[in-house]
């Protein structure tokens, strides 16, 4: 058994939050480590808060597989459908 989670051992740890799986969703893709959003990679988790300049053109770029996102940062899945990114979960505070 690895001890590297996947996207769906943490959609459970946080469960309750809001989750939006986008089209390219597989819910045993590794996540193996935090990155900045600038520079994430498919097997990686990256944050973006509300204070990021230019969230939603940063979403639209990152190549994170998992993503932690301000509630207030409004998705678009049409616009996310051509990036890396799985899942996105919303929070109180990213």
């Amino acid at each position: 058994m690895s001890n590297i989670p996947s996207i769906i051992n943490i959609l459970e740890f946080l469960s309750g939050r809001e989750v939006i799986k986008l089209p390219k969703f597989q819910n045993d893709i590794p996540i193996k480590r935090p990155a900045p959003i600038a520079n994430a990679q498919p097997g990686d988790i990256s944050f973006c808060g509300g204070t990021t300049k230019n969230p939603l053109d940063m979403l639209a770029q990152t190549e994170a597989g998992l993503l932690i996102v301000d509630k207030d940062i409004p998705i678009d899945k049409g616009a996310l459908s051509h990036s890396a990114v799985q899942t996105i979960i919303k929070s109180d505070n990213a």
